[in-house]
């Protein structure tokens, strides 16, 4: 396993020094959208600005996947292109095939295909239900990946961001008092329990690892910074320190997604002048 990740390793490894450090984003924070163009254009996320966002974010996306494939195994390339795709929902244009989609049918990932097919059809309808209903179908694939990882880092990793949607979503239910049924099914921690109680009793029902991400989302922070914060921060401490193995490949897609997701948020921000108040709170490299 460790002669096996060892090239591709150290090739991401070195990579890794083009990620953008705290105190570069904090002049992206506090620059204007003109020279954020500008510095962006000597980067490696140059594609941001010459393209459509849908269109930047998806090849970025698949030009990483397409060179993770030559040497991370199969099993853990699924987890990737799934979630990747995932994401990918929200720059999605009606009509538009997704490049993922396209890269999972060449990897003949038949399950895959079908459950992408499905999601697509509930996506364009819209809704807080139709919504939900993607989260829930997310969350169905997700936890028939967790038992197949053979990585006890990425296994734990995969299952802190299956319990963190988890709650992202019965929270949404009890907020919106939408139908959550369907959640039960979900035993990574006391569904049920929480389903049934009122919110002020779930910090004493999670996970001593989930309390505080727990008490931050009720707070009202927002919940897809505590999400990725959360995983920043166990990637950071379980995968950095790794020489050689599957886990430097994962870290170094989901740090460069992340990265990806803020610059686009951070540009679309500063052209549309969104005080500087509102999105800050949002980046992730601004806030860890």
């Amino acid at each position: 396993m460790y002669e096996r990740y060892l090239f591709s390793s150290t090739n991401l490894k070195a990579k890794a020094t083009k990620f953008i450090d705290r105190a570069q984003w904090q002049w992206l924070a506090d620059a204007s959208y003109e020279d954020c163009i500008d510095w962006l254009k000597t980067t490696w996320y140059k594609p941001i600005v010459d393209q459509e966002p849908e269109t930047a974010f998806q090849q970025m996306l698949l030009d990483e996947l397409s060179f993770l494939s030559r040497n991370l195994e199969e099993t853990y390339l699924k987890l990737l292109v799934w979630d990747g795709w995932f994401h990918a929902l929200k720059y999605k244009r009606e009509g538009l095939k997704n490049p993922l989609v396209i890269f999972a049918e060449k990897m003949q990932w038949q399950f895959e295909k079908e459950i992408l097919k499905t999601l697509e059809q509930v996506w364009f309808s819209r809704t807080p239900v139709a919504e939900l209903r993607i989260d829930v179908l997310n969350l169905n694939v997700s936890f028939e990946y967790e038992s197949a990882l053979k990585s006890e880092n990425i296994r734990s990793f995969w299952r802190l961001r299956n319990q963190l949607l988890l709650l992202k979503l019965i929270l949404r239910c009890k907020t919106l008092n939408l139908p959550c049924d369907e959640l039960n099914r979900f035993e990574w921690f006391k569904t049920k329990d929480l389903i049934a109680r009122p919110v002020e009793d779930w910090p004493s029902l999670v996970p001593p690892q989930l309390k505080d991400p727990l008490l931050r989302m009720i707070e009202g922070k927002d919940v897809d910074l505590v999400i990725r914060a959360e995983l920043y921060r166990f990637a950071q401490r379980a995968f950095k320190t790794i020489v050689s193995g599957p886990e430097v490949l994962v870290y170094y897609f989901y740090h460069k997604l992340w990265e990806i997701e803020d610059l686009m948020s951070l540009l679309e921000c500063k052209k549309n002048n969104v005080p500087k108040q509102v999105w800050q709170e949002r980046m992730l490299k601004l806030n860890v």
